[in-house]
């Protein structure tokens, strides 16, 4: 008799793996299951989805959500440049959600070698080497030129007070029409340095003399503005924590 229900127990369960079987088999050619939405979305500096994204939410439209491997799509996001974390999710019967962590990048930053130009991109704790592409892909973000020597030094000792302060301030700006060029050099030492802003539409350079705040900053640009006349020679303006002083 328990034999007889060991065996009556094991045809329906037999019997229920190769119903599931069969319908998952025929769910991979209905239809139905082709995935129709793709939706990705990118938190982090890069603002956008690059091509390696538009090219793999291209190449996964279409296909039957059944044969779609999670972990695979996951490890092949995983691989693109900067990517920190990668959530993908299954909708059926038609819909793929996938969420992209970039690196929070605060600048770019390039130093010009005798040898070429080296790339970085600049968190809010280290400033790593990167490729033109990659560097290229975070246009949103204000593009720094270092002292060659001292760039050599951050990326080799790690930031020093006076980089943490240029980065706070100038990360917030954002790449913009306005400002055309942003150079930086401390001189080596441990102390903020200089920064100068080129706005070459208004014929004008900003020299920021000492740490100021972010709002101290954009309000000295927005009065550069309002102030900018028929002046046809340079212009040049420096900024201090208490003071903006215009000389030509």
């Amino acid at each position: 008799m328990k034999n007889r229900k060991l065996l009556g127990l094991f045809l329906v369960l037999l019997f229920v793996i190769i119903l599931s079987a069969a319908l998952y088999f025929a769910a991979r050619n209905i239809s139905y299951f082709d995935v129709m939405e793709v939706n990705i979305s990118v938190t982090g500096q890069s603002g956008t989805i690059n091509s390696d994204l538009k090219r793999l939410q291209n190449r996964l439209k279409g296909m039957n959500i059944f044969e779609i491997s999670v972990s695979n799509i996951r490890n092949i996001i995983k691989s693109y440049e900067s990517v920190v974390s990668v959530s993908v999710k299954r909708y059926f019967p038609s819909t793929l959600n996938i969420d992209v962590v970039y690196q929070d990048y605060r600048i770019r930053a390039y130093a010009l070698y005798e040898t070429g130009t080296v790339f970085y991109l600049a968190d809010t704790t280290s400033m790593q080497v990167t490729d033109e592409d990659t560097f290229n892909l975070y246009s949103d973000l204000p593009a720094v030129e270092l002292n060659p020597a001292y760039a050599v030094l951050i990326d080799k000792w790690g930031y020093d007070q006076g980089f943490y302060q240029m980065l706070e301030l100038i990360g917030p700006l954002s790449s913009n029409g306005l400002i055309t060029e942003i150079k930086y050099d401390n001189n080596n030492s441990n102390q903020f340095g200089l920064i100068e802003l080129v706005l070459s539409d208004l014929n004008t350079v900003l020299y920021i003399r000492e740490p100021v705040t972010s709002e101290r900053l954009s309000e000295a640009l927005e009065l550069i503005v309002q102030k900018n006349d028929s002046y046809s020679g340079h212009i040049r303006y420096d900024l201090y924590s208490t003071a903006l002083v215009k000389r030509k």
